[in-house]
């Protein structure tokens, strides 16, 4: 078995009291959110970094180890990362140590992971590639299990694909087509490998898409993967929110223009105990929320916009180096 890129250390316990869719209204926005940034137990965090992934002692920026190059499941249940020998190999969340390792084809490396870690979409497409300079002209996609290392689909892509998610059924893969200034969202049909772009909740044609993603979390259910995006060079939708339901469709939340002010990856997002979502700017000092409730139902949307209350439960980890997302927290082993 080969060596792996990871950072451990020694581990503290501490005990813690683009344009798409359619915008809604007005109205005020709270604060109270889930993952809590401060707990009642020992609690481990994972962040999402410039390299990889790092997990951190719960309230603090102490890192317990870190990988080269990983993806976490959404829900922070499972960790993937090429060894050094070529090999996939699923680490321990909590420690970072391999749990099992598989030859997969060469060039690929995890991108996306189902929320159970139940299967694990690789590709040779970089991490952050510059798609509005050169797109690719093709992409390889890789589906293993996430449990018994068994691949299930190896496609050659045309275009410049990069995956976003599985579908829940785990049949479908969605993902961005990248066409220069802008991108689709797609469905990718595991079986076939036929793509088809992605309707909205109205069984229209969902939109063409602009923006830097900073991050994505999921509803209560899992059936809903909620992203904030981001472009301030767009004059004419700055910020929003891609609301990707996983049974195939699509809807979009805009925020007020001025939500795209301030120091890249400055803003955050985080949903409710009651599936709502809020959006944190701080350089306004304010907040967006809205329901995916009333978007899963199918009800118009509302959008309250308030001033900022309490802390953000990213906020005790963006000191972490590169930090760029807080993914999930999880109990300690």
């Amino acid at each position: 078995m080969g060596s792996y890129r990871i950072t451990a250390v020694t581990l503290m316990f501490i005990l813690g009291t683009a344009a798409c869719g359619s915008a809604g209204g007005a109205g005020t926005a709270g604060e109270s959110t889930s993952p809590k940034a401060i707990t009642s137990v020992p609690t481990i965090a994972l962040i999402q970094t410039a390299t990889g992934i790092a997990a951190v002692t719960g309230g603090t920026d102490h890192i317990v180890w870190s990988a080269i190059g990983a993806v976490a499941a959404p829900d922070g249940s499972a960790v993937f990362a090429m060894d050094t020998d070529g090999l996939l190999a699923e680490l321990d969340p909590h420690t970072g140590e391999p749990l099992h390792s598989w030859l997969v084809p060469l060039g690929v490396s995890p991108v996306v992971v189902s929320p159970d870690g139940a299967v694990v979409a690789l590709s040779d497409r970089p991490t952050e590639y510059d798609s509005e300079s050169q797109p690719r002209p093709r992409t390889h996609v890789v589906v293993i299990s996430g449990t018994s290392g068994a691949i299930s689909h190896d496609l050659d892509l045309t275009g410049d694909v990069e995956p976003e998610a599985f579908s829940i059924d785990h049949n479908s893969l969605y993902a961005l087509d990248h066409r220069g200034d802008h991108y689709r969202v797609q469905t990718l049909e595991l079986a076939s490998g036929e793509r088809s772009d992605l309707i909205d909740r109205d069984k229209e044609p969902a939109d063409d898409m602009r923006g830097r993603a900073v991050h994505g979390l999921l509803s209560s259910d899992r059936s809903q993967l909620a992203t904030l995006y981001i472009n301030p060079e767009n004059l004419v939708e700055p910020a929003f929110v891609h609301v990707l339901d996983l049974n195939g469709s699509s809807y979009c939340v805009h925020l007020p223009d001025a939500f795209a002010q301030g120091p890249a990856r400055s803003q955050s997002i985080e949903r409710t105990d009651d599936d709502e979502v809020v959006v944190r700017n701080p350089a306004l000092d304010r907040s967006a929320r809205f329901s995916l409730t009333a978007i899963r139902a199918g009800e118009s949307v509302q959008v309250g916009t308030g001033p900022s209350v309490g802390t953000a439960p990213d906020a005790p980890y963006r000191a972490v180096d590169g930090f760029q997302a807080l993914v999930a927290v999880l109990p300690l082993a």
